[in-house]
């Protein structure tokens, strides 16, 4: 029996029905700052009830990354995490994915879901990460 599939914090991002996953940022309608993740307050002029959902593109550049081999309770080894800059504007914090080996600051990764621990329930916990895109793909 495979195990549930819960989110790692609801809100964070979507995955549509026969449509490629994306992360929810969020746009001021009164100053246009755009953020992620999602809030109801602007966090750049303060404005409240202000900020509408937006889908954030899913693929972005590398900025900087590290590869973590001493793990904490609860996670394997290795795995690596780093910035990744969209075209909104946004360096956002992420999981990566594929060859860490291979991984290179300035490379075009792109989003994907994926299961990457357990909860105290046995539940499988999705989140999202980046991986990189092979040179010479296509864009999604």
């Amino acid at each position: 029996m495979e195990a549930e599939l819960v989110p790692v914090r609801e809100g964070l991002f979507a995955a549509p029905d026969n449509a490629p996953p994306y992360l929810i940022g969020g746009r001021c309608t009164v100053c246009g700052a755009v953020r992620f993740p999602w809030r109801t307050r602007c966090v750049a002029c303060f404005s409240s009830g202000t900020v509408e959902r937006l889908p954030l593109s899913r693929r972005g550049k590398l900025y900087t990354f590290t590869v973590v081999r001493v793990p904490p309770v609860g996670y394997e080894t290795p795995y690596a995490f780093g910035y990744v800059d969209l075209p909104e504007g946004l360096r956002v914090f992420a999981l990566l994915g594929g060859d860490l080996e291979a991984l290179q600051i300035g490379q075009t990764v792109e989003l994907e879901l994926a299961p990457y621990k357990r909860d105290r329930l046995g539940r499988r916990v999705l989140g999202y990460r980046f991986v990189p895109v092979p040179t010479g793909a296509r864009r999604a």
